[in-house]
């Protein structure tokens, strides 16, 4: 039921994000320029919910499920140590903020990513604003 009220949350987001924008293409539409409305302050509601989350696998097509394992460094003799990583929810890959559709997690920002080796690469997916 948590992971449904985290699709639902951020689903009610996009949607009012939607309705803030007048219905049109997220592309086009400014989020600051709505930042008095009503839709945008019901938006910036929804998404300061702490339980505003990534959604649960199964993931949509295209998403990646952020889990991981790390390992460490090859060594001769007993096996590797390794220990997962990730949040093991499904994250929205991106290139630049305007891929990033959903208004909780409107900035694209890199992860690091093991896949069960002692060597991490980035990997760019849709993520929370930063506040210092």
């Amino acid at each position: 039921m948590k992971a449904m009220t985290r699709r639902l949350r951020s689903g009610e987001a996009f949607l009012l994000m939607v309705l803030a924008c007048g219905g049109g293409a997220l592309g086009a539409c400014d989020p600051a320029a709505t930042s008095g409305d009503a839709g945008a302050d019901a938006v910036a509601a929804v998404c300061a919910d702490p339980t505003a989350s990534y959604p649960s696998p199964p993931c949509m097509d295209g998403w990646y499920e952020y889990s991981d394992s790390i390992c460490s460094p090859p060594i001769i003799g007993p096996s590797s140590q390794c220990s997962s990583n990730g949040d093991n929810l499904c994250h929205q890959p991106c290139s630049v903020d305007k891929d990033c559709l959903d208004p909780c997690f409107p900035k694209c920002q890199s992860i690091t990513v093991f896949h069960g080796s002692d060597v991490g690469s980035q990997m760019n997916v849709c993520g929370k604003p930063f506040t210092p």
